[in-house]
């Protein structure tokens, strides 16, 4: 199938480390990790969700070399799993987990340059088959965004603006 990708390579906010990690899970496990706040009903049918997909030894040493080619540190975990940011997503675009996932920290202790280094470094990677994957709001600095369906932080409104512009 040439809509199905090799494996999928994906960055999720919820995965927050200084540096890079990246999951060397061969069976990565579905995480709970959701918000206080959640809503208890919602709860109990997210954590009655699973998404049994694998990992790609392959593919996660290649993340992990051409990260470290690019002149940053990646460590690797062979315990994370996929929190809510990469699983959720992926029961909708790939319900058979079918397709093996590498969970990719982001840096809390880089810059957005590093970011972008680490997007090019893996880059090559897309043109053979493997998804790049991240997601998160656009500001996903939960503490300061404020309570849920409170009005936005102009910080926030202000960021989008420039990203809509920038892109």
């Amino acid at each position: 199938n040439l809509s199905c990708p090799k494996a999928i390579v994906f960055m999720s906010p919820h995965f927050l480390r200084d540096g890079f990690v990246v999951s060397t899970a061969t069976n990565p496990s579905t995480l709970m990790d959701f918000d206080d706040d959640t809503d208890p009903d919602k709860l109990k049918i997210l954590e009655s969700l699973n998404y049994p997909c694998r990992g790609s030894p392959t593919v996660v040493r290649e993340v992990a070399n051409r990260i470290r080619a690019a002149g940053l540190k990646c460590d690797e975990s062979p315990t994370r799993g996929m929190d809510h940011g990469v699983w959720t997503c992926l029961k909708l675009l790939f319900p058979k987990a079918d397709v093996p996932v590498i969970s990719l920290s982001v840096s809390r202790s880089l810059s957005a340059r590093e970011h972008v280094l680490v997007g090019r470094a893996l880059s090559p990677l897309s043109r053979r088959g493997v998804l790049l994957l991240g997601s998160g709001e656009v500001v996903h600095n939960v503490p300061l965004m404020g309570e849920r369906q409170s009005t936005p932080q102009d910080f926030c409104i202000e960021f989008e603006r420039w990203l809509e512009d920038a892109s």
